[in-house]
């Protein structure tokens, strides 16, 4: 696979990550079911993309909209509270970051 293509699909799934990301912020906090959804469902994905800049851009993507929602906005609210589903979604994001980082396949080395 040339490396534009290889680019344009991380893009690709950079934004998916985002995309989702975005949707776990939203529904986290109905429910415990909706939690549920909002924390397997990145993991899972995370799990099916391929593993290394794929899976980085996805979870890098998803990990980025958990953060500016974490920041808070401009009213001085947050669109993730301080109450144990709060907790649940930062430390999957968390989980996420280093499951993403610990299954980056190792480089090839050239036999002499």
């Amino acid at each position: 696979m040339s490396r534009p293509v290889r680019a344009a699909y991380a893009g690709g799934v950079l934004v998916l990550g985002a995309a989702s990301g975005l949707a776990s912020v939203a529904v986290h906090d109905r429910s415990w079911w909706w939690l549920g959804l909002a924390v397997v469902a990145p993991v899972a994905t995370a799990m099916a993309v391929v593993a290394g800049v794929l899976r980085i851009a996805f979870v890098a993507g998803w990990s980025v909209v958990l953060a500016l929602a974490v920041l808070g906005r401009p009213e001085g609210d947050y669109a993730i509270r301080s109450s144990a589903r709060g907790y649940v979604l930062l430390v999957a994001g968390m989980v996420l970051l280093v499951l993403a980082v610990a299954t980056v396949p190792r480089p090839v080395r050239a036999s002499p």
